[in-house]
């Protein structure tokens, strides 16, 4: 069972992640500067794309255009706009630095994501290795913001040296603002501290507002509770003793819990990080009888989970599959681990453990398939961990089938 279920969710999520299509609401602009308004197949791209799919309609043919066919386009309140600019190319990782304090300038014609627009703009281009490269817009020229990190040898230490000409560009190009110049230094290389600089110039009553502030989407936060069951199994391979006798009868119980589920930006609402609080319990007995003895073994816990796993979740219509996988944290808060023995001929009783130690804490995974519907879900799990007794040469197996319902606030 948990062979299949590990090779079903792994062809699942392969299949959905990779061949799944994603056509979204856009427009395209063509070079003649004709708009074509359909569908963008939109990636979620981590660099800045240099082709886009393309359909207009949504039965239309898929056509891909590039740098060499298109002057802007936009997808999921995206945009990007066609320019030839300076990319500095110099590598700001700390392993790869240099002591070359020059700008290594690259002319090429690249697609730029817009991040303001209005009277004074601001666009990022990123390439495949994360390089950033920022750009303002003077007239219908766009101007490199210049940063540089590079080596330089200071009383005799190596030290991580900084060309900030941006904070000076940055200056000049928003009329010397105060509230940005009270910023000075502070302001970092990146999107983030960047947008944020342009907020503070467009907040003064005397400038315009920008037509376009690109938002950076937020991780999501749900709240929800579980309600459903389990059905557990264990079984003991020992040399001998009251727990091999005979077969343990599976054990159905109630199980619930709550969760707080974190679906991360960026990701289309597809990748999310569940964290979970749950209480599970296990019941099972069994007896042997032969012409001298009768012995009645009974086994319960009660835990508390503490489960965190990923999820990936995949729209198909008006439902989301997702399937899960991740780690258990169990905590023993309460058992019964009794072994009762009457000798037949004196019919004396003794009242023993079954079994010599217990755990207090267990740890395994979970993996499952779901389905969601608007706040209500589905779902199934397998569960294994290294179950209830720390006793080294005792071998046991054991799983648990877990079923949920669950709602979501």
């Amino acid at each position: 069972m948990k062979a299949v279920l590990l090779s079903l969710l792994s062809i699942i999520l392969v299949q959905l992640s990779w061949a799944q299509q994603n056509f979204e609401p856009a427009y395209i602009i063509i070079n003649n500067g004709d708009t074509i308004h359909g569908y963008i197949d939109y990636k979620n791209w981590n660099s800045t794309p240099e082709h886009i799919k393309f359909k207009d309609s949504t039965n239309g043919e898929i056509q891909k255009y590039g740098l060499d066919d298109i002057i802007a386009f936009e997808v999921h309140k995206e945009h990007y706009i066609l320019a030839e600019v300076e990319l500095e190319m110099s590598l700001r990782e700390i392993n790869f630095l240099s002591y070359d304090s020059d700008l290594i300038l690259s002319k090429r014609k690249v697609f730029l994501r817009t991040l303001v627009n209005g009277e004074k703009s601001l666009f990022i281009h990123k390439d495949p290795l994360g390089q950033e490269n920022f750009f303002i817009k003077i007239e219908n020229d766009y101007q490199l913001l210049i940063y540089k990190k590079y080596l330089k040898i200071i009383d005799q230490k190596e030290v991580i040296t900084e060309n900030n000409k941006y904070i000076g560009q940055l200056l000049v190009y928003l009329d010397n603002c105060p509230s940005v110049q009270a910023q000075g230094n502070k302001i970092s290389y990146n999107s983030i501290s960047l947008t944020k600089t342009f907020k503070k110039y467009y907040n003064n009553d005397k400038n315009t507002p920008p037509s376009y502030i690109y938002n950076r989407e937020k991780d999501i936060y749900v709240f929800g509770v579980l309600l459903g069951g389990s059905i557990s199994h264990i079984s003991f391979q020992y040399p001998s003793g009251h727990l091999m006798r005979s077969d343990f009868p599976k054990s159905k119980d109630l199980s619930f819990g709550a969760f707080l589920e974190i679906t991360f930006n960026k990701t289309q609402g597809k990748i999310s990080f569940n964290n979970e609080i749950s209480y599970t319990q296990f019941e099972t007995r069994n007896s042997y009888e032969d012409r001298t003895v009768i012995e009645q073994v009974e086994i319960a816990t009660k835990h508390i989970n503490l489960n965190n796993m990923l999820r990936y979740k995949q729209a198909i219509g008006a439902f989301n599959v997702f399937g899960n996988l991740g780690i258990t944290n169990a905590f023993l808060i309460d058992h019964t681990n009794i072994l009762i023995v009457e000798n037949k001929f004196n019919g004396k009783i003794k009242y023993t453990k079954a079994l010599d130690s217990m755990r207090n804490w267990e740890i395994g995974y979970q993996i499952g398939l779901g389905l969601l519907w608007k706040s209500f879900s589905i779902e199934y799990r397998y569960q294994n961990s290294n179950w209830m007794s720390s006793l080294v040469d005792l071998a046991q197996k054991s799983n648990r089938h877990l079923f949920y319902l669950g709602f979501r606030f």
